[in-house]
């Protein structure tokens, strides 16, 4: 019978991993949240009042607390909240550039540092690298996934837990009545497949088709190990974040994967690409903040494989592809804007400060990567500068995939 969270919170963590992963292979895990379309810096990230150029969000503040700055009001208690508790772990960066205003490319370029599609994410690039060889090295809830050389690590769950239904075979539907074929001629059948692959694999070139079969060889031993881990892959709950949220921590916390994504969409699902209505952004941020908040505690008070707080073994990555236009439409709300900016906290982060900054117009100010101060001599912030920073948290040579950045040293400790 599938497993469900509860039983899944009772199990030892070294009963979730693979048979070969090592129980000491203590390595950084990541929590990614994206909050897909685009959010307003100027209802969080950049407090830039008294300039005819910026419209703020109405009846907000600038404030300041554990060395984070930004826009406080009424209607974020919950941003407040947040980092009056968790700011000191807390590491806000100002000022990537995307270089798009397109959703897809921006989405592409936030994830991988460029715009072509022979690139991997930094999610699956992390997990393709784990030492411990978890049973699902990188998990996407939901959100966006780009994938070249490392879909082998990827398992794709679902929103609503499809991916346990092709397990057991519940996501096969059809009109028609179908004989599915006896256990003993579905384990020839799989033989037989493998027999083929790995004859192809002996037989391949190096290069892209030996990648490739590689690849789907090392899917497949994962596929028939998770059968046999019979999990519940499923969130629980009306409440999608949290439930996203406490499932993601589930899955790092047993060990079981490296990576999570989850998508945020805004309360209600009515999405942060606010065109028009500015104000739901404020809405969404305090409900954002608000789970990051018991997500957190929940990652102070629970502990990992390393026998630690999980908070010292994830490191959490909350970003958006794009920003908004500074000034509002006729619509009450903003198009869309190159720049961006990210949160980090918890593993290797150096929390309590906030690093880069917007000048006048709102365009991102150039920084120096080992101090995040702002000036005008400093290295203008891309997206590659984000990947490079989190591969070097993973103990990865970003210098194999970025060339164009190095990280910000100044983010971590």
């Amino acid at each position: 019978m599938p497993l469900n969270r509860r039983q899944l919170l009772g199990l030892s963590p070294g009963l979730l991993l693979p048979r070969r992963a090592l129980a000491d292979v203590n390595e950084r895990k990541f929590l990614f949240v994206f909050c897909t379309g685009g959010w307003d810096q100027c209802y969080l990230f950049a407090p830039l009042y008294d300039n005819s150029n910026i419209d703020m969000e109405p009846q907000s503040t600038v404030a300041e607390l554990s060395g984070i700055t930004f826009v406080d009001s009424a209607e974020k208690t919950n941003v407040r909240s947040f980092f009056q508790r968790y700011g000191n772990i807390t590491c806000m960066i100002n000022g990537f550039e995307a270089r798009s205003v397109a959703h897809d490319i921006c989405l592409r370029l936030i994830s991988t540092g460029s715009s072509l599609p022979a690139h991997d994410d930094w999610p699956s690039i992390i997990a393709a690298h784990s030492q411990a060889d978890p049973l699902m090295p990188f998990v996407n809830l939901s959100g966006p996934l780009f994938t070249h050389n490392f879909g082998s690590s990827v398992v794709r769950i679902g929103s609503a837990g499809q991916f346990a239904e092709l397990l057991d075979g519940r996501g096969i539907q059809s009109d028609f009545p179908a004989a599915l074929p006896s256990e003993s001629v579905e384990h020839l059948e799989d033989a037989w497949v493998r027999d083929l692959s790995f004859q192809r694999l002996d037989q391949a070139r190096e290069g892209r088709e030996q990648l490739l079969i590689d690849a789907g060889l090392k899917a497949d031993e994962r596929l028939m190990r998770l059968r046999n881990e019979n999990l519940s892959l499923t969130p629980d709950g009306f409440n999608h974040l949290a439930s996203s949220l406490s499932l993601a921590t589930d899955l790092l916390a047993a060990g079981a994967s490296r990576s999570v994504m989850i998508s945020y969409n805004g309360v209600q699902d009515l999405g942060w690409d606010t065109h028009a209505g500015s104000f739901l952004q404020a809405i969404h941020f305090n409900e954002l903040f608000h789970e990051l908040e018991n997500t957190i505690q929940v990652m102070h008070n629970r502990n990992g494989t390393s026998g630690n707080p999980l908070i010292d073994e994830v490191t959490v990555v909350v970003l958006s592809e794009m920003g908004r236009f500074p000034q509002e439409n006729a619509r009450g709300g903003k198009e869309h804007w190159t720049y961006t900016s990210a949160l980090l906290m918890g593993s290797g982060i150096r929390g309590g400060q906030t690093l880069g900054g917007y000048d006048e117009y709102c365009f991102g100010r150039p920084i120096d990567l080992n101090s995040g101060e702002p000036y005008n001599g400093g290295t203008p912030l891309l997206p590659g500068h984000l990947g490079a920073t989190l591969l070097s948290l993973a103990d990865i040579d970003y210098g194999e995939f970025i060339h164009d950045a190095s990280p910000i040293n100044a983010a971590l400790r």
